[in-house]
């Protein structure tokens, strides 16, 4: 579906399922604890089922100093553990399509890219396959940066969705 990134729910129900405490940080917690880290009240909680059947409830809390990591219990297990940065990412992420351009934005057959801030504007051209800044035609452009920078727009994806079209903005 354009709704959702495949392949992003398919690569964390993977790292679910190789699910690995990234450090142990407190067996047995009290109220206090689970307060302290976040987990008196989880800010999400994703369970995990197969054939109506739970495989895995995972409560995650708040995150590290470092602001990388989340906190994270499974019931039951009482124990706290901190998720390594890339699950905690993943599992703290959009899972609807993230994709900027629609339809997608081909780096090849861009012919032309312009830039302006408040301090600066330049252009550049394509001109039979070689880029050229159209001010000084003499003057060499590194065409593998401006392809690289091309590639990297073609790319890009959205962190995170602000508002949905017709959402309550006091949510």
């Amino acid at each position: 579906s354009d709704l959702a990134d495949q392949q992003l729910i398919d690569d964390t129900i993977d790292m679910l399922a190789r699910l690995r405490a990234d450090e142990l940080v407190l067996e047995k917690p009290n109220a206090e604890n689970l307060k302290k880290y976040g987990l008196d009240k989880p800010a999400l909680v994703w369970s995990i089922r197969s054939g109506g059947k739970s495989v895995l409830e995972l409560q995650l809390g708040r995150r590290d100093e470092s602001g990388k990591r989340t906190y994270a219990m499974i019931p039951g297990k009482e124990m706290v553990f901190l998720l390594d940065p890339k699950l905690t990412s993943s599992l703290e992420g959009e899972f609807r399509n993230r994709t900027v351009w629609n339809p997608g934005l081909d780096a090849v057959q861009v012919d032309s890219v312009k830039y302006s801030s408040e301090s600066s504007t330049f252009e550049m051209v394509k001109k039979d396959n070689q880029w050229q800044n159209p001010g000084k035609p003499s003057e060499k452009v590194n065409d593998g940066n401006l392809n690289l920078t091309l590639s990297s727009l073609a790319g890009l994806k959205l962190e995170r969705y602000v508002v949905d079209e017709g959402a309550s903005l006091n949510l």
